[in-house]
């Protein structure tokens, strides 16, 4: 179960890691836009991949709590086992 909850971190990570390139892919891109030398249309598809980063940020901490919780009443239930 160990291996599940590092996986989960890895998950994580790596989802923030997306997040925060897509998040500078944003940034880089607005005063271009701005000024006419890219398509807002651009943009709109990198504020969307923003968007479905930070998604996948969510669902990964969310898969890291599921798995930590897992862990944890396993445990509990082992040591009520032993008891």
């Amino acid at each position: 179960q160990q291996a599940a909850i590092d996986r989960a971190r890895s998950d994580l990570a790596a989802a923030r890691s997306d997040a925060a390139f897509a998040h500078a892919e944003v940034a880089h891109y607005q005063p271009l836009a701005a000024s006419g030398a890219e398509s807002r249309e651009k943009l709109s598809q990198l504020r969307n991949q923003a968007r479905q980063a930070d998604a996948q940020v969510a669902a990964a901490n969310a898969a890291l709590t599921s798995a930590t919780r897992r862990v944890g009443t396993l445990q509990a239930q082992v040591r009520q086992a032993q008891a």
